[in-house]
């Protein structure tokens, strides 16, 4: 706000300071709202079920495998959740018993700022959400949770499979047991005929340097005695080893941190002289206790630091001091020194691993990281202990490609960052041993890793993704990095994956340390559809994840490739035949288009002629399209495309594949439509044989209105033209697919570019979508996109704005607004150009009618009064701008009418909406000031009041947080001609004014 216009703040605080009388208190009977979600999405205490929300837990496992849902539970009224108990699910006479079934609440981290990297210069990319906030991280280990009124309360539901589990579909119930009464949720475990091995057995290698048994490094304190209070070798110390050891075979976690001199500290070994007297008591208390309680680990992983160096040093970590008191002290990499500890301790470590039987599990870190410029010396080092140990397994994590590549001959394999990885997967792919991946603060942008503030889903496709490379492991240096403060971490939650918990002297996972997990079995189950058919397993690995920065960020489409995945590791059908049940398929030539998709794949369509064929199907109803498996017969074509249509007159291809399209094809399509089109090229004479079409995805719940219509633009720049790219049903990625077209925006000014849509006949909307560029950031991202409607082209009216992506998956611009009759749909994009954003691609744009129980806005038209006048400069025009359903952009735009608030001071104001008539209603949404996080001048608090008569008024409910544009407060159905919305606001820096705009009653 202009700092002239602050100057009235004391002449106009009296005028806008008012004190409310509160309205009568009628009880209303408390609201409990209660929702499922998977495992993918991040459920905030301000979440709400959106339209579709299920309400039922549905997953589908192997066996010897873990899987987890969600359960949200909010009630207007504060209440307790004593506990939440299982059933036994029953599949025929066969039992999948309550005891695999556990719960754990979701607790929320407090982060300051978002993560960070490289001195501040390096933000992540679409974070989740804006810091400062609360964000869903650690599982609690209470049994209990009281929670506040109109917060909501996500219970993580997890599922486990033991390996005799019999195949088959089992069903039961999750029952939320509290003192407001009991809500049973449904739970379907679908159990396929796949086992993956148990960690142990694993190829995979999964390492986090933990603390647990001591300092890793010198200068470290012990973490557990810091965090517990807990004296180390202690009965309490091992119980609580005994829990870390658990927490590892539950999470796969199969690589032990063993700080090898601390634990030689901790059995009093020393230098006596020239010579060393080692003591492996502990060394061997520790691996034992771990490899008899722990079937986890298969790997010793053993921290020397033979070589550090730290920018003008190079040193080893040795034992010193006197033998009565030994003591860990750093010297010169190249003194008598160094090479005395270095020499008696590998023949000393060798010979005791050999004695015990673990030398094929053990494997060894020199060093850290190592730099160009000192690669040589990390290469010396390896040089003297293989020189005593030759078996010895040696490898170092690695962020820099050029001193990976100048001491790979010396490792026996590599730990590439993910970023280097990404950069260069033919070297790794080519290296000729094995790789693993590993994430340490970097990469952040848009790459995959484990921040608070990242989508919960990412770690899981990380896991993915390392399947695509070739990666056999990876690696994190911090499972219990406590002792960084959340607060002072610029990469939040990079210290630690688990959480102290001291009250119940154990620990604590992470919904990310879960997400890890699903993503290690999902990459074993990958593994086994790999051993029979590579190209499915690629397909399907690619479908979810094309690289470290383009990954698919649908959570629905996460657990969809998931379940698919599962079917195929079983051997049975990928995808069910939900989608063709009911579908009517046709062809170029030939008879029985049907024979492709009635799941025998023993019969086939075949065509009459060679050349280009076509085969397709009409699903009958829009639907989301996730993949197309094919399975083609005796003939096949040279080349195919899989095209999408929302009419069956005009297709875009969605995939297309010009290698040799015999046997089995998985084509990711990730899109929209009704009909799908194999279009085939230089069939053999004999005709092409298509015997099997699986096609994966699900009937959209409402069609998408401006699906295959017709737009109109502005001339896109010729290297990237449009071929009706923003209705066609097929998403881009990166501007180079070709999937969207681009505009060149320049490096200064603003540049505007305005798509109208034909929905062809007059229809009653709710909300339009549209779909963000994915690859840059400076490409896809407009300084605003507005939503206009008209039913004529020629009177648009302003429906609804944002400022950036704020759909859950980051991917979508989402825009509410009240029902709006309208043939024209207008999408008005801005963009400020300047350094790389200097593009504007655009994608798809989708318009929908209002959800059941929204298609009407009791509201719209409305009278109402407001307590007090608002502020002259920004008046309420003509009465009206709360019920006349147009929605406001920023404060100068006339769309919403504002107020003063004094400093620190509470600015509560009422705004009385009389409807026509007495309505049933149970909803009411008040829409949020939005200028793009430049001022906060939305309200603090919304409270909605009812009333028959005007003069009485029922507390219905409030929000304190809007859930995209709007506060949205549901109630029991009630009957009101009176709606009361009263607006609380404490000022602050940019937060001294309050602007109001449009309210809706459904």
């Amino acid at each position: 706000m202009p700092a002239a216009l602050r100057m009235f703040v004391v002449a106009a605080v009296a005028a806008t300071t008012v004190a409310i009388a509160a309205p009568s208190q009628a009880a209303p009977a408390p609201v409990t709202s209660v929702w499922t979600e998977n495992s993918s999405v991040n459920v905030f205490q301000d979440s709400l079920p959106q339209p579709g929300s299920s309400t039922a837990i549905n997953l589908t496992m192997a066996r010897n495998e873990y899987e987890a849902a969600q359960i949200a539970i909010r009630r207007s009224a504060q209440f307790t959740i004593q506990n939440v108990s299982f059933g036994n699910l029953t599949s025929g006479a066969n039992t999948l018993a309550a005891t695999n079934l556990a719960y754990q609440f979701v607790e929320f981290e407090h982060l300051n700022h978002n993560t960070i990297a490289d001195f501040e210069q390096w933000p992540l990319d679409n974070p989740i959400r804006s810091a400062p906030g609360d964000f869903p991280d650690a599982l609690s280990n209470d049994t209990s949770l009281t929670v506040p009124a109109n917060q909501t309360a996500p219970i993580w539901i997890r599922a486990y499979v033991p390996a005799a589990t019999p195949a088959g579909v089992y069903t039961g119930t999750a029952t939320v047991v509290s003192n407001a009464g009991n809500t049973s949720v449904p739970v379907t475990v679908d159990v396929r005929d796949v086992t993956i091995p148990n960690a142990a057995q694993s190829s995979f290698t999964t390492a986090m340097w933990m603390r647990q048994l001591g300092p890793l490094d010198l200068g470290q304190t012990d973490i557990v005695k810091d965090t517990y209070g807990i004296t180390k070798y202690s009965a309490d110390w091992w119980a609580l080893m005994d829990k870390v050891a658990a927490s590892m075979r539950a999470y796969r976690l199969n690589s032990l941190s063993l700080p090898l001199i601390t634990l030689m500290l901790d059995g009093k070994s020393y230098l006596d002289g020239s010579t060393y007297h080692f003591n492996w008591t502990y060394f061997d208390q520790v691996v034992d206790r771990f490899m008899s309680t722990d079937h986890a680990v298969n790997q010793l992983e053993g921290f020397g630091w033979f070589y550090n160096w730290d920018g003008t040093t190079a040193t080893s970590d040795i034992i010193g001091g006197t033998p009565t008191a030994p003591v860990r002290t750093a010297v010169q990499s190249d003194t008598a020194q160094a090479k005395r500890w270095q020499t008696q301790f590998i023949t000393a470590l060798r010979d005791h691993v050999r004695a015990k039987g673990w030398e094929s599990r053990f494997w060894m870190h020199v060093s850290d990281e190592v730099q160009t410029d000192t690669s040589d010396r990390y290469r010396a080092a390896c040089d003297t202990i293989h020189s005593i140990w030759p078996q010895v397994r040696i490898a170092d994590a690695n962020n820099v490609q050029e001193s990976q590549e100048n001491v790979a001959d010396k490792e026996n394999f590599l730990v590439p960052n993910l970023m280097i990885a990404n950069d260069h997967p033919d070297y790794y792919a080519g290296a000729g041993k094995p790789f693993w991946l590993y994430t340490a603060n970097i990469p952040t942008g848009s790459y995959l890793n484990r921040f608070i503030d990242q989508p919960v889903y990412a770690q899981r496709e990380m896991m993915w993704y390392a399947y695509t490379l070739g990666a056999t492991g990876y690696l994190h240096w911090a499972y219990d990095a406590w002792d960084y403060a959340i607060d002072d971490e610029d990469t939040k939650g990079d210290g630690w994956i688990v959480k102290a918990d001291t009250a119940h002297k154990t620990i604590k996972p992470t919904i990310r340390l879960e997400s890890l997990r699903d993503g290690i079995e999902d990459w074993e189950l990958l593994k086994i559809v790999g051993q029979a058919k590579p190209a499915l397993a690629k397909g399907i690995s690619t479908a979810l994840v094309t690289d470290a920065t383009r990954y698919n960020q649908d959570t629905g489409f996460v657990t969809r490739m998931h379940n698919a995945l599962v079917a195929a590791a079983a051997g049975g059908r990928t995808f069910s035949t939900a989608l063709t049940a009911n579908a009517n398929p046709s062809a170029s030539s030939g008879s029985a288009p049907g024979n492709a998709i009635d799941a025998d794949p023993a019969t086939s369509w075949k065509s009459t002629a060679g050349g280009s064929q076509w085969w397709q199907v009409d699903l009958t109803r829009q639907a989301q399209v996730d993949a197309v498996k094919l399975t083609w017969g005796s003939g096949y074509p040279s080349s195919y495309k899989v095209q999408l249509s929302y009419d069956g007159t005009t297709f875009a291809d969605a995939y297309a594949t010009t290698a040799n399209a015999g046997g089995d094809t998985f084509a990711a399509i990730n899109g929209k439509a009704r009909y799908i089109r194999i279009a085939a090229s230089n069939c053999p004479a004999a005709g092409c044989a298509l015997a099997d079409v699986q096609i994966g995805g699900a009937f959209l719940a409402s069609p998408n209105l401006a699906g295959g219509k017709s737009y109109d633009e502005p001339d896109p720049d010729p290297a990237y033209p449009d071929h009706g790219y923003s209705t066609d049903g097929v998403l881009a990625g990166h501007f180079d697919d070709h999937r969207s077209y681009g505009y060149h925006v320049g490096t200064s000014g603003t540049f505007t570019a305005t798509i109208t849509i034909d929905l062809e006949t007059t229809a009653t909307l709710g909300s339009v979508r549209i779909h963000r560029y994915q690859k840059y950031e400076d490409y896809y991202e407009p300084n605003s996109v507005v939503v206009s409607t008209s039913t004529d082209n020629q009177n648009f009216a302003q429906k609804a704005n944002v400022t950036e992506a704020n759909g859950t998956d980051g991917l979508w611009y989402d825009l509410t607004f009240p029902p709006t009759d309208a043939r024209y749909v207008r999408v008005t994009f801005a963009k400020t150009g300047g350094g790389h954003a200097d593009w504007l691609f655009l994608d798809e744009i989708e318009a929908y009618a209002p959800p059941a129980g929204q298609q009407t806005d009791l509201a719209q038209g409305a009278g109402y009064t407001i307590s007090e006048e608002p502020d002259p400069r920004y008046p309420d025009t003509d009465g009206r701008e709360s019920t006349d359903g147009v929605v406001a952009g920023g404060y100068t735009d006339g769309h919403g009418y504002g107020f003063i608030v004094d400093y620190l001071t509470a600015q509560p104001m009422t705004i009385d909406i009389d409807l026509p008539a007495q309505k049933h209603l149970n909803r009411v949404k008040v829409a949020k000031y939005d200028d793009g996080g430049e001022h906060n001048y939305a309200p603090d608090r919304v409270d909605i009041y009812t009333s028959t008569d005007g003069s009485t008024y029922t507390y219905r409910g409030s929000a304190l947080w809007p859930t995209g544009q709007w506060y949205d407060i549901t109630f029991p159905d009630t009957v009101a001609g009176h709606v009361r919305v009263a607006l609380s606001k404490t000022s602050g820096a940019n937060a001294d004014w309050l602007f109001v705009d449009e309210i809706a009653a459904y």
